[in-house]
């Protein structure tokens, strides 16, 4: 979320309390760029598309859904995925 979220109230945030923020609006369906991810099966031909943070945060905004959810649902799929060190070495993280 730190890097991936455009929601202009929650993106002000950093840590726990961007976290949280982003849970509840998601929760509540209050995020329109969640919940735009969701309404659409295909975000306009990007399913086979390389991405780096940059390029989703570009085609996050240009059709308003959220790059976060994204990401993380195309893991699942992915062959090759590049993270920081440190997302490897710590347990909270690696068990998201």
């Amino acid at each position: 979320r730190k890097q991936l979220c455009i929601h202009h109230d929650v993106s002000t945030y950093v840590g726990a309390k961007q976290n949280q923020a982003c849970r509840s609006l998601v929760s509540k369906a209050r995020c329109k760029f969640q919940r735009n991810l969701h309404n659409r099966a295909d975000i306009d031909g990007l399913s086979d598309v390389i991405m780096d943070m940059e390029d989703l945060m570009i085609a996050g905004n240009a059709q308003e859904f959220c790059p976060f959810y994204y990401s993380r649902g195309r893991v699942a799929n992915a062959e090759l995925i590049f993270m920081p060190y440190n997302y490897l070495i710590d347990p909270k993280i690696r068990a998201s």
